[in-house]
């Protein structure tokens, strides 16, 4: 989504609790490009629940495991991560997270968008040209 000239910046969402979650993307730029932002997201959600090649995934894994290491890097960070991890699993998993990661097959990540389109999402749009969008049952069509 980043080769397109009207995308300002793109970014993962992920809120996960108890009994359920939240996953999405945020996808950010003009508003004079707002049908077009809107076009390349749902194409490339749509393209990524058909399949991530080995390249994709490699890379996904490799900022993923890059970022948990530069959160991780100062000591006050880890020892609030191991208290989060000690209250939530009865146990301290963080040198798990790069096995973990390393597990994920392309086939699950797009079993998983695959899973999340296939529902009701919720979309949402922010500033002046948000009413110049398709509507929602349009906008879900496009993910069918």
């Amino acid at each position: 989504m980043n080769n397109n000239h009207f995308v300002d910046g793109v970014a993962g969402i992920n809120s996960s609790f108890s009994d359920s979650g939240l996953f999405g993307i945020r996808v950010s730029g003009s508003g004079n490009y707002s049908s077009d932002i809107l076009k390349v997201a749902t194409s490339t959600l749509k393209s990524l629940a058909n399949g991530v090649s080995e390249s994709e995934l490699s890379a996904a894994k490799a900022i993923a495991k890059n970022n948990i290491g530069l959160a991780l890097e100062r000591s006050s960070s880890r020892l609030e991560e191991s208290v989060k991890n000690y209250r939530t699993f009865g146990k301290i998993v963080t040198d798990d997270y790069f096995g973990a990661i390393d597990s994920i097959s392309a086939s699950q990540v797009s079993s998983a968008i695959a899973g999340i389109i296939n529902t009701n999402p919720t979309f949402v749009a922010q500033g002046n040209s948000a009413n110049n969008l398709d509507s929602y049952d349009a906008i879900r069509n496009t993910l069918n």
